[in-house]
């Protein structure tokens, strides 16, 4: 398995344009340069790569798609460790020392992210996004997204449509 083969699946609910361009397939970026430098022989201790430590990475990789494809299911720990095929308690540490970051925090990450994005492109209402992105309310979603960046969801979309990143341009047949 090599990290050029690794792309995440667009999941099948999508209905909108903007749904599929947010969640369109693309090569996984998530803590997958971390998972193959902990594997590689000349950075890890410099021992060979055992078959243990490709199984692992193979968990890991197979969990980081699974997330991705999943973020409006309940992602939890019994869950994304059973997805690994190891322990809770092995998975925690293990994902955490490749990714960088807990799974709950990555799995928030990723949802905070996609529901970014779906604010900016799309109008959806914060409802909608809160359960696509996998949050339980629009309430635990505003409060998440508020500690996260300081501003609630509506607050955000609106500061977007009052200063838009692209200038109006003018007809060119108005130019003389």
């Amino acid at each position: 398995m090599t990290p050029s083969s690794l792309t995440s699946v667009s999941p099948p609910y999508l209905r909108s344009e903007a749904e599929r361009q947010i969640f369109s397939p693309r090569p996984l970026r998530s803590g997958l340069p971390r998972i193959f430098c902990l594997a590689d022989p000349e950075v890890s201790s410099g021992t060979s790569r055992s078959q243990g430590s490709t199984y692992l990475i193979a968990a890991l990789v197979r969990v980081l798609e699974y997330v991705e494809a999943h973020l409006s299911e309940r992602l939890d720990l019994r869950v994304l460790s059973r997805e690994a095929g190891i322990s809770p308690f092995h998975f925690a540490a293990l994902f955490t020392k490749a990714v960088g970051a807990t799974p709950h925090r990555h799995v928030q990450h990723l949802r905070m992210q996609a529901a970014k994005a779906m604010l900016r492109d799309t109008d959806k209402s914060i409802l909608d996004i809160a359960l696509s992105c996998g949050f339980g309310s629009a309430s635990h979603f505003a409060a998440a997204f508020r500690q996260r960046f300081l501003q609630s969801p509506t607050e955000y979309r609106t500061s977007l449509r009052s200063f838009p990143l692209l200038p109006q341009l003018k007809d060119e047949s108005d130019v003389h």
